[in-house]
Parts: structure tokens; sequence; C-alpha cells
């Protein structure tokens, strides 16, 4: 191998600069900085090679080259991608050992998303022979999320701040399971590079992540050459003064093994020389700020991990002025060429339909073009062979991509993900799982992320499941859909301890099933694993609330508003919890913000409408809840809300339509009925009054009031009167005020069989 480090010249002055934070990976960057020093850093090997040259004969380089900086949910850095590009740049040189494009596999930006990571590795792993290099460059961040599993995690770009556990991140366990395989089982020689010591506002960083991954990543690699571009507790600065813009590390990194750090000439730089020039070059360009910044390495200090190519440290000597190292190197186009195909012309143009499909998405369903049954169809011809394992991985990470979103926008609590699964829509669930499983079998039982997709695959169809059960209106298929579910639930925990999507979906299913106790500590786990995940945080609040314990429900509810005070489920749990509690103006304000925050959370309008109605500011709850029927004109119970205010208001007319409509939706709905009765009776039409009090009575026999007054409505026939005044009490009515002061029962009181009546039931009163 030719030596690793491209031309990039410092310059003596300084300029505006970045910081970036050394997340948890002085082994792993230390790696990271080996693969881009040089081609002939051996690590993980199961061999031992004191001299480059034991590895020069027939060794063929691959690499997979990550760079992150315009992250959309962490804080981005600025020169992650072009240090990456410089180094891919680098590969390709004569002093990188003249690495064909074919053989890297660059992702930067929007294009390092976990699943495209994953198939880079998977690609690494597939092609890769015994005796060959592998090369594995990370820059970006890596972190911790919680100190619980204290698991580190290298940051793709599809990452969320709530959950790294549950994608977007890799993890060094899984990192390690990669390494291993090529390492152990391929005998692959293995070049780790990550510079992942960045700064920035993380979710680990009240727990220290970025050191706990830095540290993770020295003690799960502990038999490798690594460098590392800062300790534990420093952070890795970049910025415009070294080579326009890059970090300080992988500046001087890629300088020192281009030829700068062999002080000894012999053109060969050693671990020990890099080390030095590391420490040198870097530590000096740093002195003057707030940290400074020393690299460290691991590993046999004798180890040669570069050869000087003299050309390119002529060059470098030459040049005493930074020499930008920007470059827009990308992957070379994976299409076969038609001389390849030979005169198959339809195999060629089968490839280019599985392009095609991949890019529209027609990955599954329906099987004629998709790309799984193309695939399926040419994979083993002759002509193909080339490139089935690219086809492969390409199509395992374009089965990933969809779910992992879904999964992304759920534990960021994305309103349009939340509607969907509220509105108990499983259209876009309904294919995650054989994806999966489809993803899982093309990559293999052997496969490191193999466990990751059976979890996912197990969670997708147990969520499949509870929101049919959500749908059904059959109490026992309920049961046994929501049982189902549950099983399913477990087997991702089974796979995956840390799945905290899976905790909250079983958090979820105990609700369903009034077993609140279960479900608060299904929701803990949740939190536990995914702390700053605003979902459980609210559903804990709900669930408290059931238990009455609502001085807990508060402070869970407070605390998800802290995480994410856009959260209309929040809002809605805090003001159902304020309502019980008495503090009408604090649940006012939480159904008013959840409506903000989701205009269709329909409870909400209905209990911001009640509360009007309480205070007696009819007009407002008539307002709020037609604004509810706009969105939900089949709900047969704002129909009766509707009626209520308008019969306060006097609009007897509007009243009694709105009272009609809800019966028309639903001939079984008793309230609607209750309210015609006091409608007439305030017209004083009691025979009409009389026979809708009847038609609830129907509906509802066990209603002492329903007796009362249709009593009150018979009163003008004494006799017929005072035997369902009779049937009231029998029912349990006892409210002899409200007797007393029913100025169309006067006549009645009257009568001797109605005192014998009230000394009958009420001895002591009457």
């Amino acid at each position: 191998m030719e030596e690793l480090i491209s031309s990039v010249l410092f310059q003596q002055k300084r300029a505006t600069f970045g910081q970036r934070k050394i997340m948890v990976m002085p082994s792993s960057r230390f790696l990271a900085v080996l693969l881009a020093t040089g081609l002939q850093v051996l690590i993980c090997c199961t061999q031992s090679f004191a001299q480059i040259s034991a590895m020069v004969p027939k060794v063929t380089t691959r690499a997979v080259v990550i760079g992150v900086s315009n992250y959309p949910n962490i804080p981005k850095l600025r020169f992650a991608h072009r240090d990456a590009e410089a180094f891919a740049e680098y590969l390709r040189t004569p002093a990188g050992g003249n690495t064909p494009s074919e053989n890297i596999r660059l992702l930067t930006n929007e294009k390092a998303t976990y699943p495209q990571i994953i198939s880079a590795l998977s690609w690494l792993i597939a092609e890769s022979s015994e005796g060959d290099l592998a090369i594995i460059y990370f820059s970006g961040h890596g972190d911790v999320e919680t100190q619980i599993t204290k698991e580190g995690y290298l940051l793709a770009y599809d990452v969320y701040k709530n959950n790294y556990a549950a994608g977007g991140a890799l993890s060094i366990h899984s990192l390690q399971r990669a390494i291993t395989n090529l390492s152990q089982e391929k005998q692959v020689q293995i070049l780790l590079i990550a510079d992942a010591c960045r700064s920035g506002n993380m979710a680990g960083s009240e727990t220290n992540g970025s050191k706990t991954t830095a540290l993770a990543l020295a003690t799960q690699f502990d038999k490798e050459i690594k460098i590392l571009s800062c300790g534990a507790e420093e952070v890795s600065h970049e910025g415009e003064d070294w080579g326009g813009g890059h970090s300080v590390f992988s500046y001087y990194l890629l300088k020192g093994l281009r030829g700068l750090a062999d002080v000894d000439e012999d053109r060969r730089v050693n671990l020990r020389e890099i080390e030095r020039f590391l420490e040198d070059s870097v530590r000096r360009a740093t002195i003057n700020l707030d940290r400074r910044q020393t690299p460290a390495t691991y590993g046999s200090k004798d180890r040669v991990i570069a050869k000087v190519d003299p050309t390119t440290l002529a060059a470098l000597r030459q040049n005493n002025q930074a020499k930008q190292a920007e470059t827009s190197a990308n992957i070379a186009s994976k299409s076969p060429e038609i001389g390849v195909m030979g005169s198959d012309s339809i195999v060629l143009g089968l490839y280019h339909d599985f392009e095609e499909a991949l890019r529209t998405g027609h990955l599954l369903q329906p099987e004629k073009g998709a790309a799984y049954s193309i695939y399926l169809q040419i994979k083993d011809h002759p002509a193909m062979r080339p490139y089935k394992n690219l086809m492969r991985n390409d199509l395992a990470a374009s089965l990933q991509e969809e779910v992992q979103k879904a999964i992304k926008d759920y534990l960021s609590a994305d309103p349009r993900e939340m509607r969907r699964r509220w509105g108990l829509d499983d259209t876009r669930y309904r294919l995650y799982p054989e994806y999966l499983q489809k993803a899982a079998e093309l990559l293999g039982a052997d496969h490191f992320s193999y466990p990751s997709l059976k979890a996912r695959e197990f969670y997708f169809s147990g969520l499949n499941i509870r929101l049919q059960g959500e749908r059904s209106k059959s109490l026992a298929e309920k049961d046994s859909l929501f049982s189902l579910a549950k099983s399913f639930q477990e087997k991702t925990l089974a796979l995956d301890s840390t799945a905290s999507f899976a905790y909250n979906e079983l958090g979820l299913l105990a609700r369903r099933t009034q077993q609140y106790e279960q479900s608060v500590a299904y929701f803990n786990q949740a939190v536990r694993f995914s702390p700053t995940w605003v979902v459980p945080w609210a559903n804990l609040c709900g669930s408290y609330s059931e238990l009455n314990q609502q001085v807990l429900a508060e402070q869970c509810g407070l605390k998800g508003i802290a995480l994410d005070s856009t959260y209309a489920l929040t809002h809605y749990n805090l003001g159902f919890v304020y309502f019980s509690l008495d503090q009408q103006e604090k649940s006012a304000h939480h159904f008013q913000q959840t409506i903000f925050y989701n205009p269709n959370y329909g409870d909400a309008y209905v209990n911001l409408g009640l509360y009007h109605f309480k205070k007696g500011d009819y007009a407002a709850a008539e307002k709020i809840w037609e604004e509810y029927r706009k969105r939900n004109p089949n709900d047969k119970e704002i129909y009766q809300n509707l009626g209520e205010a308008a019969f306060k208001l006097g609009k007897t007319s509007e009243a009694e339509a709105h009272f009609l409509k809800a019966i028309s939706l639903d001939a079984q709905f008793k309230m609607p009925f209750f309210s015609q009765g006091e409608l007439y009776l305030s017209k004083n039409d009691l025979p009409q009054s009389a026979k809708w009090f009847s038609e609830y009575i129907k509906l509802n026999p066990e209603d002492p009031m329903g007796y009362y007054y249709l009593a009150v409505a018979q009163s003008p026939t004494a006799t017929e009167a005072l035997s369902t005044l009779e049937m009231a009490f029998k029912k349990g009515f006892s409210d002899l005020e409200r007797l007393k002061n029913e100025a169309r029962l006067a006549g009645m009181r009257k009568l001797p069989a109605y005192k014998k009546l009230l000394k009958q039931y009420f001895p002591d009163k009457s």
C-alpha cells in the first residue's frame, strides 16, 4: 500500500474556526485517523505485520468513507464531509495507493443515512477476501444517549436526537461485529479511522456522552492500531485555518502520512512517528485556543502505517502555503456497461429496470416490475455475478429507508406521523414487516444488522395488529388482537432490550386493557432508554392520571412540555389532569394549546367547550363545539353538546335540530331523548315532553331522573303521574327539594295518595 495522507498545508495564521467535540471515540477517532493517514495501517488483523511490504503483494483495498456535517436534527458540523471527501480523494492518488473509485464507497451528509451506511459495510464484507485491506473512515458526531447501557454510537445523517438506539446511529457494538466478521472470519486487514469528538449540545452532553463513546471505541477495538483526534476530555477543532476548511486533526494527519512525519527518512511512517508529528503539529496549532487538542494513538509503535511516495513528499516540501484539499469525489457509476453484458441486452435492460424500481420505491408490491422480483430474476445470471452483492445491498438498504424514516418521525413526535397513528391508519406500515423480513433474508442471519432488522420486523408486526384491534368493534376480537400484538413486542425486546419504541407500544397495549400500573412500568422503561423522547412522558402523564396519581401525572406532563412544548398530547393530558384537580384555568390553557398545535385533536375541543359551558359562557362553548363538528360531522355526541348550548341560549329550534341529528346518527343514543323531553317541557308542551321521556326510559330504564321528569310531564293526569313517580322512588330518586319546588306537581302534592307515597319511601322526611 501507498501512504494515506493527502496534501493540505497549514498557514500560520488564525481564522474563524469551530470546535468539534471529541465524542467518545478516542480509539475510533484514532483508527479513523489511521485510515486517513495510510492505507498501510493494519487494524484488527489476525496476523501480525511488522512491515508494509508484507501486505503489498496482491492486496486489494476497499474503503467505506463517511462524513456528516449537515445533521438536520442535532448540532451541525462545518467540515466533516470535506474531511471525508479529502480522504476519499487521497485514496485515489499514488500516495494513497491508487485505490480505484469503484473500491470506495463515499457517503456524505444526506447520503450517509443509517441504511446506506449498513449497505456500504455489507458491501465491504461481501467483497473482501483474505489478505485484502478494508478501510472504514468516519467523520462526524459520536455520542451516547444515556448512561444506562453506556453504548456508544457513530451518528448517521438521519439520527434523531432523542433515541440513538432506535436507528440513525451505528452502535460501536454493531461496528465491532462487522470488523470481527472481516478480520477473524475472512482474515481481512482493517483500518478504522473515526474523527467523532465534536462539540455540540447532544443528548449525552449531561452524562459526558462524548467521552463515553470515545472510551467505548478504545475498549472494544483493543487489538487494533488506532489514532484518535484528541483525548477523551478534549474537543476536535475545525476551521478555515486548516486547508481552507478541515479539522486540524485530519489536516495534519494527511500531511504526516504523506511523508512529513517520516523523520528517519526511511520512506515509511510508523505509529510512533505519526504520533509525535500529530502531537507536535496539532498541539502547536491549538495552543492558543480555549481547549488544546492532543491526538492519541494506540497499538505497536513500530507498526508501519504508510509508505512515502517521493513525488508527493517533494510537492509537500516545495509548498509552504496551505493547499485546500477540496474535492467533489463521487462514487463511480455502479451500472454495468453494455460491453460487460455482451449481447445480452435483456439482462442489461432488467438491471436498469431494477435501478429505476429502487429510485421510485417500487420494492415489493405489486410484484411485476418490483425491484425484489427483478433481483430474483437476474441475480444468478453469469453477466450479473460482479454486481450481485451490489444489487443485494442496495435493495436491502432501500427496503429499510422508509421504515427508518417512520421510526425517526415517531421518535421526533412528527405531527404527521402521530396523526397516522392516532387515526389508526396502518396503510403506511402494512408492508414494513415484509420489507424488513426481506432485508434480513438478503443480508443473512450472520450479518451484523440482522438482529436489529428482525427486532423492527416484530415491532411493526405488533403495531399493525394493535391498530387492527383499535379499529375492531368486537371486544373479544380486540382482546385477542391486543394479546397477539403484545407477544410481538416482547419478541422485539428479546432481540433489542433497549428498544424504547417497543416499551412504549407495550405501555399503550396495557392502557387499552385498563392495566394502568403495568402501563406505567412500560412507559418508564421507554423513558429509561430514551429520556428525551416526549411521547412516553405524555403517556405517563395519562396513565398516572388514570390511577388518580395527579401529582405524578402533572410532573410527567410538565417534563414532556419542557422537552417539546409543541407536542399536542402532552398538553391534552395535562389539561385533563388540571380538570380533575378543578384547576379550570390551567385546564383550559392546555386544551387551547392542544388545539393550537394539533387543530384536529377533537377531544380538546369537546373539553374546552365544556369548560366554557360550566362557566356559563354558552356562546363560547357553542363556537368551539361547532369547530369540532366541522371536523367530525358524524359524531353524535357533538350534536348533543351543540343542542345543549343552543338550548341554554334560548335557540330551541336549533337545539331540537341538533338533538334530532344525534338520534338520526344513533337511535340508541340516550341523551338526546332526555334533552328533547326537557326542551318540550320548557315549552310547556307536556304531551310531547311525555313522549320523549317515555322513549328515554325505554333506552335507560334504570335512571330515576327519567321517571321523575316523565311524572312531571304527566302531571295533568294525577293517577298516571303518581304511578310514574313511585317508579322514580323505586329506582333511587331522593331529591325531595326538587320535588317540593316543581310547580307542575303542586296539585298532586295535595292528594292523600301522594302523602302516603312519600311516607312509604321517606318515612323520616314525610
